[in-house]
């Protein structure tokens, strides 16, 4: 493709996450076009090996705990496994990184422990690495299949393995907190830095408890719905229209986010909420049929500074989200302030229908 375009005359860019140049296609991919007669320019980025492990404050060679360190792909090109002497070569050095691992991490741990290294060895997994929606997952070697598996830790993640995982603890990271999604923080976490007393507002004018939001543009930003029935799965619906990266968490799915989930529109969680399910998202929407479970994560929601709607009753939740019309360059939110959010929605479709009636 990248020949066939330059040949037309287009000017192509090949933007590759990661690195091209490790375990990447980024040398074969410059041969074909230089074979093919096309002027090649290679502009150098900051490598997934150092950007994910310095965005989590993680040094590969910290000094005291690693002096040596290789980097490993978690699918050999060659097929199969590695040869039993590399695995021993791996298993002594001081830090061993895996590219695309999560998809090989029984074998990892397997054949590491064979090969001599302790199961307890420290193992940190950076998910989304120097994304807003970077999440950092610790554990021990002889845990990791199971961590991946139970959190269902997704590509693309950096495999860390060695004493320099130990050493790093959470609040290191740079860019792995709720500030970095882009939203506002919640109000009790503004400090306010001016030594004047503010002015008491008026009871008139305070805040009724909660506010509408429209979404607009949530690209590659991570949300989470906790719930798999038609309220979760009208929340998905709304979500991927802006662009967001949905995580579904339940143990059952209506056949439309089931759809999604095989299309890969939706990460869906096969399972019960877990406060892990959090982690690297910017927005949450509580909408199990249990309302105990709703508060519960509404409750770890604010804990982390996390925006959190919640279906089954708007006071436990910090938003509402409004039904929503959008036409001829106008655009139309409507919420209930207590009670059935089904009136929003009848009242917006009768403004629909006066809006294009004739002579509207």
């Amino acid at each position: 493709m990248l020949v066939r375009m330059a040949r037309q005359g287009k000017r192509v860019v090949r933007l590759k996450g990661g690195d091209p140049y490790i375990f990447g296609r980024g040398a074969e991919e410059r041969q074909a076009l230089l074979e093919a007669g096309c002027a090649v320019e290679v502009v150098p980025g900051i490598s997934a090996l150092t950007g994910a492990t310095a965005t989590a404050g993680l040094s590969l060679t910290r000094r005291g705990l690693s002096s040596t360190f290789a980097v490993m792909t978690g699918r050999p090109m060659t097929g199969g496994t590695l040869p039993k002497d590399q695995w021993r070569a791996l298993a002594g050095l001081d830090t061993v990184v895996v590219f695309m691992g999560v998809g090989a991490t029984l074998e990892l741990q397997t054949e590491l422990v064979a090969a001599g290294r302790a199961p307890d060895t420290p193992v940190l997994l950076i998910n989304d690495g120097t994304l807003p929606t970077q999440s950092t997952h610790r554990t021990v070697l002889g845990q990791l299949d199971a961590t991946v598996r139970e959190q269902s830790i997704g590509y693309p993640t950096i495999i860390v393995i060695g004493e320099v995982a130990g050493a790093w603890k959470p609040g290191d990271e740079d860019l792995a907190s709720p500030d970095a999604s882009g939203f506002v923080r919640r109000d009790a976490d503004l400090q306010l830095s001016s030594s004047e007393p503010s002015d008491e507002v008026p009871e008139s004018r305070k805040p009724s408890g909660l506010y509408p939001m429209t979404l607009t543009n949530l690209a590659g930003r991570r949300a989470l719905v906790a719930g798999g029935g038609r309220v979760g799965a009208r929340k998905v619906r709304r979500l991927l229209d802006v662009g967001a990266r949905v995580v579904v968490c339940s143990p059952t799915a209506t056949s439309e986010l089931q759809d999604w989930s095989r299309s890969g529109e939706v990460d869906w969680i096969r399972g019960q909420y877990r406060p892990d399910h959090l982690q690297g998202c910017c927005l949450v929407f509580a909408a199990t049929n249990d309302h105990r479970i709703n508060v519960k994560i509404a409750q770890d929601a604010a804990e982390l500074g996390l925006f959190c709607n919640v279906a089954t009753d708007t006071t436990s939740g910090d938003f509402r989200v409004p039904a929503v019309l959008e036409t001829d360059g106008l655009l139309v939110s409507v919420s209930s302030v207590e009670g059935d959010p089904r009136r929003a929605r009848r009242l917006r479709d009768r403004i629909r229908e006066n809006l294009v009636a004739p002579g509207a």
